[in-house]
């Protein structure tokens, strides 16, 4: 019969196993593992899944960036094409995106 890996309480465990759980701070008991759980094989797909969701999000995070920049810069030439000088806040949120995209180009 296989551990169960988190309980509530050890009253449903054998009381031979009870040294090979630590319990939490939350009064929980958790299976006290040796060694790196990411090469169990039910972890690995878990893992690859969560890499993968990370890296969707970064890369939507850019889209999402390159189109507010492309609205800002849309806004700012019909601003420009109407005669009106580019108001402040229009230039700092313009500058605040690409100072953010070096930034992001720099940490990955």
């Amino acid at each position: 019969m296989p551990l169960p890996a988190v309980i509530a309480a050890l009253d449903n465990v054998d009381a031979a196993h009870h040294d090979l759980y630590a319990e939490t701070e939350d009064g929980r008991f958790v299976l006290d593992i040796d060694g790196d759980i990411a090469g169990h094989p039910a972890v690995a797909p878990l893992e690859n899944a969560y890499r993968k969701e990370q890296d969707k999000r970064k890369r939507q995070g850019r889209e999402l960036d390159a189109l507010k920049q492309k609205l800002e810069a849309e806004a700012d030439g019909a601003e420009a094409a109407a005669g009106g000088k580019e108001p402040a806040a229009s230039a700092r949120r313009r500058l605040e995106a690409a100072h953010r995209q070096d930034l992001e180009a720099a940490a990955g």
